[in-house]
């Protein structure tokens, strides 16, 4: 069950999946920084603001020496200029380390750094320790698992992930942002067209009641 679900979602994402331009980025700080922008952010906004950013100050030592009105007026897109400081002192961290941490326990050392996004960053990198799960991800594989059982968004997680190898792993779960975004919503959720309806068991439970909202509605 979980296998057909990892390869199903990564199929569909070849065809489907979104691309922003820290998709396909190799430098670990600027990966950090995307994560970092993208919590409590929509995607297509974060991407204008992130290149802006990373063409303005190339790397965590430009960055570090940045003010704070500087960089507060580059990401006031986001509507949270607050993180303009912890931004600062993240580049000012890593560049007074002189060497980038891979790993996400080494990630959450740095300031303002937290377990998903250290997560999220190391899995880009390869680097992963940990299947990736937040509230959004969570979503599609609560649903995809429900039953009986009832399992954990982590355990849900651990479940997709078992049958992807590590370097994939954030395939995997930008396939699932990509597919919660598209398919999976919150509200009337667009099984019709979702790779992974046929072993869904939330849609099974959806169908079997004629297309009343079925299971517990913290899913949806």
């Amino acid at each position: 069950m979980a296998k057909g679900l990892a390869r199903r979602l990564l199929r569909w994402a070849e065809e489907e999946g979104r691309t922003f331009a820290w998709r396909s980025e190799h430098d670990a700080f600027r990966i950090l920084l995307a994560e970092i922008l993208l919590q409590r952010s929509r995607s297509s906004t974060v991407e204008k603001v992130y290149v802006e950013l990373t063409q303005r100050w190339e790397g965590p030592s430009s960055l570090a020496d940045a003010g704070i009105e500087e960089i507060a007026s580059v990401i006031r897109p986001l509507g949270l200029t607050s993180r303009a400081p912890r931004i600062k002192e993240l580049a000012q961290a890593v560049s007074q380390r002189g060497k980038m941490p891979t790993r996400a326990r080494e990630l959450r050392e740095l300031p303002g750094v937290g377990g998903y996004v250290a997560s999220a960053t190391a899995a880009a990198l390869g680097r992963a320790d940990l299947p990736l799960v937040d509230s959004v991800s969570a979503r599609v594989f609560l649903r995809y698992f429900h039953g009986s059982s009832e399992p954990t968004p982590s355990d849900a997680a651990a479940m997709a992930y078992a049958s992807v190898a590590r370097k994939r792993w954030h395939r995997l779960n930008w396939a699932t942002l990509d597919l919660a975004a598209a398919i999976c919503l919150p509200k009337r959720p667009q099984c019709g067209r979702c790779p992974l309806a046929k072993g869904c068991a939330w849609h099974v439970a959806q169908s079997a009641t004629d297309g009343a909202w079925a299971g517990n509605t913290a899913l949806v």
